[in-house]
């Protein structure tokens, strides 16, 4: 039986500075495929930190952000949109940042295959600003 899917690949064409800047820099910056079974998340990392994990980074806008605002943090994010991950590598290298990986990857079963049972940590959830504008007259404001 085929496993569901949290996602469906969209177009994967890629514009000529997109291709460009995939073969210059995905070799440093998106994990294989492959490595998810046979290595651990702090090996894609040249270091040992706490990890920021950003599901569907579009084309890195926010992922990127992110790496510069905790240059101490390892920032893991998925993008399984080839031209996204793509734009994301631009961006990362116009940046300078090296906290942060990319990988193709289903989130929801990397998140059950990759990290172990009972991983607590800080967590921050980045939601698509076409999510959250669609919700913004449904919200209701909680606290004290």
């Amino acid at each position: 039986m085929r496993e569901v899917l949290s996602y469906s690949r969209r177009g994967s064409r890629l514009t000529e500075k997109q291709a460009q800047a995939w073969v210059a820099s995905a070799d440093r910056w998106v994990i294989p495929e492959e490595s998810a079974d046979t290595s651990q998340v702090e090996d894609w990392f040249d270091r040992t930190a706490p990890l920021i994990v950003e599901i569907g980074s579009g084309i890195g806008e926010a992922a990127v952000a992110t790496a510069l605002a905790y240059p101490d943090h390892n920032v893991l994010a998925f993008e399984v949109w080839r031209p996204g991950v793509a734009e994301t590598l631009i961006r990362i290298e116009q940046a300078e940042v090296t906290n942060l990986r990319l990988i193709e990857l289903d989130a929801v079963w990397s998140l059950r295959h990759l990290f172990e049972e009972g991983v607590t940590g800080t967590g921050a959830y980045l939601v698509p600003r076409s999510v959250a504008q669609s919700q913004t007259p449904q919200a209701t404001p909680r606290g004290p």
